[in-house]
């Protein structure tokens, strides 16, 4: 019985760990395309500098001051950031 419940747990760790790694390959393709193609962005991706809008969604805004990212990714937006977005128009996509 303890071999099957340590068997089933070492399955269930390696699903999520291969889901992990298969999130990084899909961040980096993202990274590589050109920035027209990726105006409308998820959290957690590239974005454009200075334009909040770039983060699709009321819960996204572009931060370029991640301390261990270089460049700008999309992070979750507090509540006042959701309020400056949304009085600056943009469409959510």
């Amino acid at each position: 019985m303890k071999f099957a419940v340590i068997l089933l747990f070492s399955l269930v760790v390696l699903a999520v760990a291969s889901e992990s790694v298969e999130e990084v390959r899909r961040e980096i393709d993202i990274e590589d395309l050109p920035e027209q193609q990726r105006g409308c962005a998820d959290l957690r991706q590239p974005c454009t500098e200075g334009d909040d809008c770039s983060c699709c969604g009321s819960e996204g805004v572009c931060n370029c001051s991640h301390p261990h990212k270089k460049g700008c990714y999309c992070k979750t937006a507090g509540p006042l950031e959701k309020l400056a977005k949304k009085f600056r128009g943009c469409k959510n996509k």
